[in-house]
This record gives structure tokens, C-alpha cells and sequence, in this order.
């Protein structure tokens, strides 16, 4: 059995050393040879000094280091297009494989199908999450396993950063990831989309990822939200304006803010101003590692204040910029 990891690089040597050695040494436990695919964008002498460092190094791990765009359904695709294994597991950068990985992802690979897609769990460190009330929150947001074995999955739901499917969805050109979406957010839902358009069924499996976001805080998650109603959902409704009305919440939410401007403006002003906003992050930051002091319900509110505002901000991108990164 033939396995391609792609992986797609912008800028996270750290992590990407510790995906590799991971990678390496699950392999070896398996008596794999994988072939890692590190995906990039020319993005800097830090991840190249890492990819030479283990090449030489790792014996149980094949790595090509290649460069496309800076886009991230541009990365995905062109892994794919290298990629020599009978199955692929996208990765991102700063995911890496978690204990047993390679191992459990074996007993699912034996049973699995080529209309099969495998989807598996996103966690935080347990360290990150016991001292601090973001990442907690960021954690309760993903699906458990353990409590949900026989999860329903789809497009909404679908975990781009951790996912297997067999390499001829891509080369027979079924599936792609689709480039239009230069800016954060939404190629992923956009792939799900197209998965369950192509009568591919999407399983929720037992092998999981530690998602290694260092030095993040609710501040800065706001601007990735931001980002994904300014650009990745702008180019969404556009592509795939048929998707909103299966998600009733986001429906509503787009109907109201992106339809009505004058109302939209009143409700920004009155429920959703950016000084209660701002004063809600300080607090939130100022409070963090306080357990006591831990209240979703205000995570839930500056989030979608910062999905409006970034509906309200959609056409002031400039694709220069956006390309400079994924979520400025």
C-alpha cells in the first residue's frame, strides 16, 4: 500500500520539523515508506534548511520539496499532481500527526473505498488547553471521537487539514481544490461540496492531529474570522451560491448583513459595535488563563461580530496583498 502525505508550507519551520520527524517515525513503527510531499511557495531559507536537514536524516520518509503559488487550494492540488501513492492525507503545516496516527489510519485504509473520504479529529494540546480559556474554546469547536464515533460529516463539517482519499479523485479529475479562493476560509467547505455533489461519503475517523497554533489569542483568531466572511466567503457565494441554504445560521446571517445594508448598519451600530467588540477581546485576553472566568457565550459573540464586520469590508481586498499571506 502506496501512501502520500501533502503537506502545504507557508513559513512554520518549527512545525514542519515536527511533522517530518513524526511522519518518520510512525512509518517506521508501521514498516512504511511514505512519500511526503512539502508543498511550498518559496516561503523562506528556514523551511528549506529544514527539508535538507531530513532528507538526509529521515530514512523511513521519500521528501520532494516543490513551489506553486502562494494559494492554499493551489498547494493541495499541485501535491496531489505529484503524488505517486494510491492514497493521499492532506496536512497542513501546523498539524501534526498524533500518537498512533499512521497506525489507526491502516485499519481504515483496509475497509475503505474510492467514493470513501476520511475526515479525522482536531485537537489542541492538552497543556494549551488546561491554561488557557482560547484554546479551550478553540478546542470544544471540533468534534471528539471518543463522543461521536458515527458522526454525520459534510460539506460545512468537512476538516481539510486532516483528510485521506484516494489518489484518483484527483487524477481522474473529479475533485479539485478550487484556486478562485486566494484569500482565508471556505476552499475546504467548497471541496466538500463538490465530494458529496460526486457521491463520495465522508466518515468522521479515530486518527487525529494536534493543531500547533503558537502564541494565538482570541484577538488574532478574529482577524481569521474576519478574513473568512471578507474574502473566503465572498468568493464562496459566487462559485457556490446554492450551498448557503444548507446551512440555515449562515443563511440567516448572510441574508440579513450582506442584503440588507441599512439594517445590517443599525444592528452593527446598536449590537455589534466594534467598541463593545474590543473591550470584550481586552477582557478575554486580560482573563485568560483564569478557568473561573471562562464564558463561550462571549467568544461565540466577538466571533460573529467579526464575521459581520467582515461581510461589511467584502470588495476592499487586494489580491497583491491577500497573496503575501492567507489571511492579512
Amino acid at each position: 500500500m502506496n501512501i502520500s502525505v501533502i503537506i502545504s508550507v507557508w513559513k512554520r519551520p518549527v512545525q514542519l520539523e515536527l511533522i517530518l520527524s513524526e511522519l518518520d517515525s510512525q512509518a517506521k513503527d508501521n514498516s512504511l515508506h511514505l512519500e511526503v510531499i512539502v508543498s511550498d511557495s518559496h516561503s523562506g531559507k528556514e523551511i528549506d534548511d529544514v527539508v535538507a536537514d531530513n532528507i538526509h536524516k529521515k530514512k523511513n520518509i521519500n521528501i520532494i520539496h516543490q513551489h506553486t503559488k502562494n494559494i492554499l487550494s493551489a498547494k493541495r492540488n499541485f501535491g496531489a499532481s505529484l503524488a505517486h501513492g494510491d492514497y493521499l492525507i492532506f496536512l497542513d503545516d501546523d498539524c501534526i500527526p498524533a500518537s498512533g496516527y499512521i497506525s489507526s489510519l491502516l485499519n481504515y485504509l483496509k475497509k475503505m473505498n474510492s467514493k470513501s473520504v476520511l475526515c479525522g479529529e482536531v485537537r489542541f494540546e492538552n497543556e494549551l488547553i488546561e491554561t488557557s480559556n482560547y484554546y479551550r474554546y478553540r478546542n470544544s469547536l471540533h468534534p471528539k471521537f471518543s463522543d461521536s464515533p458515527d458522526i454525520s460529516m459534510n460539506a460545512w463539517t468537512f476538516v481539510a487539514m486532516n483528510c485521506v482519499l484516494d489518489r484518483k479523485a484527483f487524477s481522474s479529475g473529479i475533485v479539485s481544490y478550487n484556486e478562485n479562493f486566494i484569500g482565508y476560509g471556505c476552499e475546504d467547505h467548497e471541496f466538500g461540496w463538490q465530494l458529496e455533489k460526486n457521491d463520495f461519503k465522508i466518515i468522521f475517523a479515530d486518527f487525529k492531529i494536534l493543531h500547533h497554533e503558537y502564541s494565538g489569542d482570541i484577538e488574532g483568531y478574529t482577524k481569521k474570522i474576519r478574513a473568512t466572511a471578507r474574502d473566503g466567503m465572498n468568493v464562496l457565494s459566487k462559485v457556490r451560491p446554492e450551498m448557503f441554504s444548507t446551512n440555515k445560521k449562515l443563511f440567516l446571517v448572510e441574508k440579513i448583513f450582506s442584503k440588507h445594508k441599512t439594517f445590517s448598519k443599525i444592528c452593527q451600530s446598536i449590537f455589534f459595535n466594534k467598541f463593545i467588540f474590543k473591550k470584550i477581546i481586552q477582557f478575554l485576553k486580560k482573563t485568560d488563563a483564569n478557568k473561573k472566568l471562562y464564558f463561550p457565550i462571549l467568544y461565540r459573540y466577538v466571533l460573529i461580530s467579526a464575521y459581520i464586520h467582515g461581510i461589511g469590508e467584502r470588495g476592499t481586498s487586494k489580491t497583491d496583498d491577500l497573496l503575501k499571506n492567507w489571511y492579512i
